[in-house]
C-alpha cells in the first residue's frame, strides 16, 4: 500500500492512526498472550513492509490484579511508539503472571490506556480478555471476586466507556469466552449510549470468533489453546481492517480534494 498523504489546502499531512492494545497478562492468558504477541509483529512487519511512511503509532497496556501491585507488576506499559523494532522487542519482555481470583482489573487496564500520549484523530483500542472486572454486577455468582463491591480505586467500567467516547476512541472487545458476556454488555449499553450524544460518533463493537466462517475454530471441537491462537488471528485480523479501514478513508479524501 502506498503513502497516503491527506490534502487540506496547501497543507499537506500524513495519514496517522493510533492504535492501542489493552491486554489481560495474568497466568491464564500465557497461550493467548503467544498468539498475540506474534499476531502484532506480524503487524508490524506487514505495516513497515508495506507502507514504511505511513504514521501507525502503537502502544500496549498489559494488566493484571490487586493481588500483584505489591510486586510493582501489576501493569506493563508500552506508551505509543512509531519504532516498530523498538516495540517489538518491549513485547518480547512481557510475561503472563499472577493474577489471584477470578475477576481481573480490567477497570485500571482501561483507565491506564486512557492516559496514553493519543495524538492522532483516529484512535482505537482492542481489549483482550478471558475474564471480568471487578463488580458483581459484571459476571454471574460463579466468577470468584475478592472485589464483589466493585473497584477498590473506585473505577467504574460504564464511567470509563463514557471517557473512551469523550475521547474519540473506538474499542474492540475481544470475546474468548463466555465469562466476559454480561460486563461486554453493560460496557457497550453505556459506550453507545454516550455515542449517540457525541459530535464524533465513535464506535464500539464485540469480536467474537463463533460468528467467523467455517474457517474459523469452533469452540465445542477444539481445546483451548487453539481457541487463543485463532483468537491471536482475529486481533491481527482486526488491527489490519482498522488500518486498511483508515488508510481507504484517507486516500478517498484526498482524491477528492485534488478534484
Amino acid at each position: 500500500m502506498k503513502l497516503v498523504m491527506v490534502v487540506l489546502g496547501d497543507q499537506i499531512n500524513t495519514v496517522t492512526l493510533d492504535l492501542l492494545f489493552i491486554m489481560d497478562i495474568t497466568e491464564s492468558m500465557q497461550d493467548l498472550l503467544d498468539e498475540t504477541r506474534d499476531s502484532i509483529k506480524y503487524i508490524l512487519d506487514k505495516i513497515k513492509r508495506d507502507s514504511p511512511g505511513i504514521d501507525v503509532r502503537f502502544a500496549y497496556e498489559g494488566y493484571r490484579d490487586f493481588a500483584d501491585l505489591k510486586e510493582g507488576q501489576k501493569y506493563y506499559t508500552i506508551d505509543f511508539e512509531t519504532d516498530l523494532d523498538l516495540f517489538k522487542s518491549k513485547l518480547d519482555e512481557i510475561k503472563a503472571i499472577g493474577g489471584g481470583d477470578d475477576a481481573e482489573d480490567v477497570a485500571g487496564g482501561l483507565n491506564a490506556g486512557l492516559n496514553m500520549n493519543w495524538r492522532s484523530n483516529a484512535r482505537y483500542a482492542i481489549l483482550i480478555a478471558d475474564a471480568p472486572g471487578h463488580g458483581n454486577q459484571y459476571h454471574d455468582a460463579e466468577v470468584q471476586d475478592d472485589y464483589g463491591n466493585g473497584d477498590p480505586n473506585g473505577l467504574v467500567l460504564e464511567e470509563l466507556m463514557e471517557k473512551y467516547v469523550d475521547n474519540n476512541i473506538n474499542l474492540c472487545l475481544t470475546k474468548i469466552d463466555e465469562y466476559t458476556d454480561i460486563m461486554f454488555d453493560r460496557m457497550m449499553q453505556a459506550y453507545k449510549a454516550r455515542s449517540e450524544k457525541s459530535q464524533d460518533k465513535p464506535k464500539i463493537e464485540v469480536i467474537n470468533y463463533d460468528e467467523e466462517d467455517s474457517n474459523m475454530i469452533d469452540d465445542k471441537n477444539k481445546n483451548q489453546k487453539e481457541k487463543k491462537r485463532t483468537m491471536g488471528n482475529l486481533v491481527a485480523k482486526t488491527a489490519i481492517e482498522i488500518y486498511n479501514h483508515y488508510s481507504q478513508k484517507a486516500e478517498k479524501s484526498a482524491n477528492q480534494g485534488a478534484k
